[in-house]
């Protein structure tokens, strides 16, 4: 998102939204400012089992830099504030990358040479 330029409101109303849409799916929005790169992230209670959104942030911390300002097992922020070493606008990309990685070690993204292409047959598109 490139609004609300770094702040958490807009992002969480966003989140709730999209949760609403479609709550049994992962999410993780991103909104970078002048100032920070703010991240909030979400896990749904069916998946508390087998990730943790602190884990999950705290990878991503790892590879951008950064704080977990918040974290439940489902739910957190990441901060990562502007410095002369860091650009917020930067770190988007290598954000999204720590955490598709993290998913994929645990199993939950699909592996790049899955073919998800369906093929159907006759019986579901016949020939007149």
């Amino acid at each position: 998102m490139s609004e609300p330029q770094g702040e958490y409101g807009l992002l969480e109303q966003s989140l709730v939204a999209m949760n609403a849409e479609c709550p049994e799916v992962g999410k993780m929005l991103f909104s970078d400012g002048p100032d920070q790169l703010a991240v909030v992230a979400s896990i749904p209670g069916v998946l508390a089992s087998v990730l943790n959104c602190k884990e999950w942030l705290q990878e991503m911390s790892c590879a951008i830099g950064g704080t977990v300002a918040l974290s439940t097992g489902t739910y957190g922020m990441l901060v990562v504030r502007a410095s002369a070493d860091s650009y917020p606008i930067k770190l988007k990309e290598p954000s999204i990358t720590a955490a598709i990685c993290f998913l994929k070690e645990r199993g939950r993204f699909p592996a790049e040479d899955e073919d998800d292409e369906c093929v159907f047959g006759d019986d579901e598109f016949p020939l007149c």
